[in-house]
């Protein structure tokens, strides 16, 4: 045997190991989680990984059993072409069983987590000068609102025992969850990918890996679609329904008004539609004067200023009024949660989109043989529903592209 032989040899046994190398670490990584939990206690730790496992849970227990039971299946058998009707009602049982969580999420926080708020003070208050006073109505009109009160805090002191330990095992499902991201992700991309035939395939000689990979096929896509949805909705509750619609509208909308208004010049729609044939028209007679050869695309694109300046200056009025709306509705506790309310269901629906354009884009790889995507999900995972849905939908369009690029 060679020396070649035998270092390749020695790396394949290297590689091998690195299955129970990751679980040492992931071992300690945990136990030092678990200690740093009961230090803070279950008040201070993070909750977002342990409810993102609640929810993955639920959903998959409910899509198991209540996929083709859910009232609106027969709905979308009816009205959608054949096959798309599993994944639909999937998406409605993700969207029901986020919506449960982060009422759940919601409701506990507003008991246990710790608060701070003014109230009223029954101690005497006493000025710079060592005079009693009393808070008047234009102390507060003024702004003054602290005089006469004072701080209360609620679940500031030291955890207790019972306390410590949930948090420490909260801590630990937290880490957990933050370790799957991580490591679900390279085992399907060793799986599922032509790694598999090469020297990283040689992780899956060992049965931690195999069963890793097991748990990631069945189980991963399900846990990232319902957690793409919990992230995108605590973020909307958290920017507001208003500032949604200024990043929508002014941010996003306000790049593509201006790209479309630079780009409408030259294109057929500047010929049929009358004011900007006229806007046009005029700027290129302009430019023309002053060069022959390029006075016509100068007045497109003098054309295409003047519509981006407009244009802008209504997003910025846009985004003035927005601000002042937003103001209006922070200053009560009733409109502010209602806001942040209707933000959250609405980025519900926005990751269970993103979700789904994920999923599409893996559809995609696989049809353009880059990877077999289909290795990545389980039989009856949120994943492997979505095949129906894109034979029906996306496969029409993705032959139609690539019959135009033939």
């Amino acid at each position: 045997m060679n020396v070649k032989t035998c270092s390749i040899l020695a790396a394949a046994d290297f590689v091998a190991k690195i299955p129970l190398i990751v679980l040492i670490a992931c071992g300690a990584i945990l136990l030092l989680a678990f200690i740093i939990g009961c230090k803070k206690g279950f008040r201070w730790v993070s909750w977002g990984g342990l409810f993102w496992l609640i929810a993955g849970a639920g959903f998959i227990l409910a899509d198991r059993f209540l996929r083709e039971k859910n009232p609106l299946f027969s709905v979308f058998k009816r009205n959608f072409r054949s096959g798309s009707a599993a994944f639909l009602s999937s998406v409605t049982l993700a969207l029901a069983t986020a919506s449960i969580v982060l009422l759940l999420y919601g409701g506990l926080s507003l008991l246990l987590r710790p608060k701070m708020k003014w109230v009223k003070s029954k101690e005497v208050e006493y000025d710079d000068y060592g005079f009693e006073y009393e808070v008047d109505d234009e102390d507060e009109e003024n702004g003054d609102e602290t005089q006469g009160k004072k701080l209360l805090k609620k679940g500031y002191g030291k955890p207790s025992v019972f306390s410590r330990i949930v948090g420490g095992f909260t801590c630990v499902f937290n880490t957990a969850a933050v370790l799957a991201v991580v490591l679900a992700p390279c085992l399907l991309l060793v799986g599922a990918t032509s790694l598999n035939y090469g020297l990283a395939g040689n992780i899956f000689r060992s049965k931690i890996a195999s069963y890793g990979l097991k748990l990631s096929t069945a189980f991963f896509i399900d846990f990232l679609a319902i957690g793409l949805m919990l992230a995108a909705s605590y973020r909307g509750y958290k920017v507001g329904f208003i500032n949604s619609l200024r990043v929508i509208f002014v941010y996003l909308g306000g790049l593509a008004l201006v790209g479309a208004c630079f780009a409408l010049p030259f294109t057929g729609y500047a010929q049929k539609w009358t004011f900007l044939r006229t806007v046009v028209g005029r700027s290129s007679d302009l430019f023309l004067k002053i060069s022959t050869r390029f006075g016509v695309t100068l007045g497109k694109l003098f054309a295409g200023f003047l519509a981006a300046a407009v244009s802008i200056a209504l997003l910025v009025l846009l985004d003035f009024a927005l601000k002042k709306l937003d103001g209006v509705i922070f200053r009560a506790k009733f409109t502010r949660v209602l806001d942040g309310v209707l933000s959250a269901l609405v980025w519900l629906a926005v990751g269970a989109v993103i979700a789904a354009v994920g999923l599409a884009a893996m559809y995609t790889l696989e049809d353009a043989g880059i990877c077999n995507a289909s290795k990545l999900f389980g039989g009856k995972s949120f994943g492997s529903s979505f095949y129906g849905f894109a034979d029906a939908y996306l496969q029409p369009w993705i032959e139609k592209l690539a019959a135009k690029l033939k």
